[in-house]
């Protein structure tokens, strides 16, 4: 979620902004409203998720359209690091064990508008000349790779020196 308030607010205040580190980013306009979600979904947000998770879920659809509504192109240095399951490894634990794991998926649960690699395509529109980094990892990307992270801000930082001389 913290991805599209990034950059929602690169794009809305570039003199702030000399870049973006965007860490498996939810892709803007990915997730269906609310009330579109399945029944089981809505029931385990109800009994499981903290009210701010809530509010934020409730106002996704709103802030990537805006994101989305947004004109002109973002042409400052962007990194993406993206998640991608090793495809040898599935899902060994079965639906609970994953999902107290963090390895469950938005579209495990009928969230999102549109296949997650189409989802994906979308921030490639929206930064053209970014660079994409895929790591092996489930989800959470900031807890299994922080290192990687890291070198993602540095790199950015880096790149954004350079353009300024």
């Amino acid at each position: 979620m913290g991805g599209q308030y990034a950059q929602l607010f690169a794009k809305l205040y570039p003199e702030q902004a000399a870049g973006l580190v965007l860490v498996d980013a939810l892709p803007p306009g990915a997730l269906k409203p609310r009330g579109d979600y399945p029944w089981y979904t809505r029931m385990g947000l109800y009994l499981f998720a903290s009210g701010q998770v809530q509010r934020e879920l409730r106002h996704a659809p709103a802030i990537g359209a805006a994101l989305l509504s947004q004109p002109g192109v973002f042409s400052k240095p962007v990194l993406r690091l993206v998640a991608q399951a090793d495809p040898r490894a599935g899902k060994p634990e079965g639906l609970l064990k994953d999902l107290f794991k963090g390895v469950i998926y938005a579209e495990d649960f009928g969230v999102w508008t549109a296949d997650p690699d189409v989802a994906e395509r979308r921030l490639d529109q929206l930064y053209p000349q970014s660079t994409v980094q895929r790591i092996q990892t489930h989800h959470r990307v900031q807890e299994m790779a922080p290192e990687l992270v890291l070198a993602a801000i540095r790199q950015v930082i880096e790149r954004a020196g350079s353009t300024r001389d």
